[in-house]
């Protein structure tokens, strides 16, 4: 069973609670997690117009679901995104999680990130177009990747492998959130060190996507993509960078006087030679750092949106 970390307070209101129910204090948690954590998913199911118990059995789900909710408890707000990723390195022993929102590999919103190599790892998949989330976007199921060290991953992954393991993975799993014909995002989580998900930590990693998927489209029966947007969590966890990327193709599209495709095929391209982020340089193309001519002229970016060096 997963223990969850309680507050001074939340320990004393439990261990007054148990014995006024004359259980012991371990017991009466256990019970009382498994109860919100039902609550809960009773909640996300009425959200999505059912009318049945999503989980007719207290499990390991109802258990998962139960930590969600104490960490969202702990911080005052309403179980998000966050708080599935930053349940990850605990039940599962990985390095990092991320989630991302998407309604295709090409377009999509970082929504948590639980540190830095976590939200690299994103980054290179968006610049280079290829690594574990992307392969599991198009087959439409997990895709593990045990040790990115090995010959088999390198030569799957040729930018990607070296990028990863430069950056501080040398495993990175990714689930895609997922049932039926619908499709939301993909679970990313990462091993500093290579090694492969015991068959309990792989269910549990499904159990998180399904949750995962829950959430959001709860949030968007509640009408959170009325307006053409995507439900994700802000705060300090948001991928930065990923809107820039979408504004910044329109702007090189324009003055390159190509398509948003062709456009974007331009942004990676100058960023994989200059070994830059997708993200990174969409930031300097939005600040009119860089610009690129129209067309007819060379394809290399210019400076920012002065006179150039000889003059005119």
């Amino acid at each position: 069973m997963i223990t969850v970390p309680l507050t001074p307070r939340q320990a004393a209101v439990i261990q007054e609670a148990a014995a006024r129910a004359g259980l012991p204090v371990d017991e009466y948690a256990r019970r009382a997690a498994l109860d919100r954590a039902l609550a809960y998913l009773r909640v996300v199911a009425a959200e999505r117009g059912r009318n049945v118990n999503p989980m007719p059995t207290a499990g390991r789900g109802a258990e998962l679901a139960a930590l969600v909710a104490a960490r969202a408890v702990e911080h005052g707000k309403p179980a998000a995104l966050a708080d599935l990723c930053e349940i990850c390195p605990v039940v599962m022993t990985v390095t990092g999680a991320a989630v991302w929102l998407a309604a295709n590999s090409e377009r999509r919103v970082l929504a948590y990130a639980t540190d830095a190599v976590s939200q690299r790892l994103d980054d290179f998949q968006l610049t280079l177009g290829e690594g574990p989330c992307v392969d599991a976007w198009d087959v439409g199921g997990p895709v593990l990747a045990e040790d990115l060290r090995t010959l088999e991953m390198q030569a799957r992954w040729p930018a990607y492998g070296p990028a990863a393991i430069a950056t501080g993975a040398q495993a990175v799993f990714a689930f895609p959130l997922r049932s039926g014909a619908i499709s939301a995002g993909m679970l990313q989580l990462y091993r500093s060190a290579a090694g492969e998900l015991s068959r309990t930590q792989l269910a549990d990693a499904l159990t998180i996507a399904d949750l995962a998927l829950d959430m959001i489209l709860a949030r968007l029966h509640r009408g959170s993509a009325e307006q053409g947007m995507l439900p994700w969590d802000g705060g300090d966890g948001l991928g930065a960078g990923r809107a820039e990327v979408y504004q910044a193709t329109g702007m090189v599209a324009v003055q390159l006087r190509v398509g948003l495709e062709d456009a974007l095929a331009e942004l990676r391209r100058y960023a994989v030679e200059r070994r830059r982020t997708l993200s990174e340089v969409a930031l300097d193309v939005v600040a009119r750092r860089l610009r690129w001519p129209v067309a007819g002229a060379t394809t290399d970016p210019r400076g920012p949106d002065t006179e150039d060096d000889h003059g005119s």
